[in-house]
């Protein structure tokens, strides 16, 4: 299908090979950067999660080592590919849709939020999401002091907000211990 189209006050008139008509037919949201981090992951250094009831930080020296508790975190058997995978999926976090741009951030339950999720990079740039309440479409996120609120699918929501047993829990086959 093609498109015609003439730049305001011109007589030229150009064809475009694709319809253009479907691109303006779009929602705000749909044209927005759902992108609400893109960092290189090779990079991150530390993973904290934080919550009402658990502080857990991980950290490696590079890219080719796995991560491992913190000094001051105890956790038993937990499985470091879980840890790689979590990072990967915050290194390119994509979001589903925005909250309202008027809405409280108390109201969204982030304002306290009920978790965060620190990501440390080489050279000690940190990036930090608070993680808020629940809607219809998934979980409110936002970036700390950044504009906008996000809105995040539930399940990734969720996996950014472990607990230890949890951790502890996701285990591959194959990791089991012998008895």
């Amino acid at each position: 299908q093609t498109t015609m189209i003439r730049e305001a006050g011109s007589e030229i008139v150009l064809a475009a090979r694709n319809n253009l008509r479907s691109l303006a037919d779009r929602g705000v949201d749909e044209l927005r950067d759902k992108a609400i981090f893109n960092v290189d992951s090779s990079k991150i250094r530390a993973l904290e999660f934080h919550g009402p009831d658990r502080a857990l930080r991980f950290i490696r020296s590079d890219a080719e080592e796995d991560f491992v508790a913190d000094e001051d975190v105890t956790i038993e058997q937990y499985n470091p590919s879980t840890l790689r995978s979590r990072a990967l999926t915050l290194a390119r976090l994509r979001a589903i849709g925005f909250a309202n741009e008027d809405a409280d951030p108390n109201e969204l339950g982030l304002d306290p939020p009920r978790a965060r999720v620190v990501m440390e990079l080489e050279g000690g740039e940190r990036h930090e999401l608070a993680i808020g309440g629940e809607e219809s479409r998934g979980i409110y996120v936002q970036r700390v002091g950044e504009p906008p609120v996000y809105v995040l699918p539930k399940a990734t929501a969720e996996r950014m907000m472990p607990d230890r047993e949890q951790l502890e829990s996701e285990r591959t086959e194959g990791s089991q211990g012998s008895d």
